[in-house]
């Protein structure tokens, strides 16, 4: 009896030490399939975490200075202008056709409670040809601007719509060709110009590319710029007249 019954204590503790081995194998079984699982699900992913200061709404997110640069085409209408070659008005050369200034900013502006002021830069090239006067004719205008702007971005919590305004100082270097007769090239005096627009901000259309770009790249906004434009008489005398009453303008800028 002894035999027997050390036989089935033996055969009892070997069945319990087996279902324990097996529990512990299932066990850790278990736990690699949950592990595998949670990494297929991200298998190819990061998972990128922004600081918070990064997901705050502009007017508490930005800095005291920030750096902006557009690109836009104005449409110039200088109807006071009279050619240098032969007297002729803009108008009796070209009609009502604008010369497409193609156009280049960079400055920076210092950023506080009420909104930003600014100073930039600004290079632009552009001509028109016509022979509507009976021979070819070419106007080419370069274009050199100082702009001093203020502009209303801190009324919304992020600048969806900023109206500006801002004042130029102009200088014109022209080439005024007729075919027939020489050509003849100059450079005006500085001259005033005042322009009113509005930034649309364009980050609402793609949130998530807007704060790659804003932690990637420091594109703090991307802005549709829509403007019009006003040129006054130079200061010199004899220089061409380059005035405009209204010019439009449309581009996109970046602030940085």
């Amino acid at each position: 009896m002894n035999r027997i019954s050390s036989f089935f204590n033996a055969l009892l503790l070997a069945v319990l030490l087996v279902i324990g081995v097996l529990l512990i194998a299932r066990d850790a079984l278990a736990a690699n399939s949950e592990m595998d699982s949670e990494q297929s699900l991200y298998d190819g992913k990061v998972e990128v975490v922004y600081a918070s200061q990064t997901t705050l709404p502009y007017r508490e997110r930005r800095g005291n200075w920030s750096g902006v640069f557009g690109i836009n085409l104005e449409q110039m209408l200088p109807d006071k202008f009279r050619s240098k070659i032969s007297n002729d008005s803009y108008n009796t050369l070209y009609g009502t056709s604008p010369i497409p200034m193609a156009q280049v900013e960079v400055g920076a502006q210092y950023n506080f409670g009420i909104g930003s002021l600014g100073a930039s830069l600004v290079y632009g090239y552009g001509g028109v040809k016509d022979s509507r006067s009976g021979t070819d004719r070419v106007l080419n205008l370069s274009k050199r601007c100082l702009n001093f702007q203020y502009t209303m971005d801190t009324f919304f919590e992020e600048p969806y719509i900023a109206p500006y305004v801002k004042t130029s100082l102009t200088s014109f270097a022209w080439e005024d060709t007729g075919f027939s007769q020489p050509t003849k090239t100059g450079v005006n005096g500085l001259s005033m110009g005042l322009t009113a627009g509005a930034l649309i901000q364009l980050n609402a259309i793609d949130p998530d590319a807007a704060l790659q770009a804003r932690n990637n790249s420091g594109i703090t906004n991307t802005y549709l710029d829509i403007y019009i434009s006003q040129f006054y008489p130079p200061n010199g005398d004899g220089e061409p007249d380059f005035e405009s009453s209204m010019n439009i303008g449309a581009g996109l800028k970046l602030e940085f």
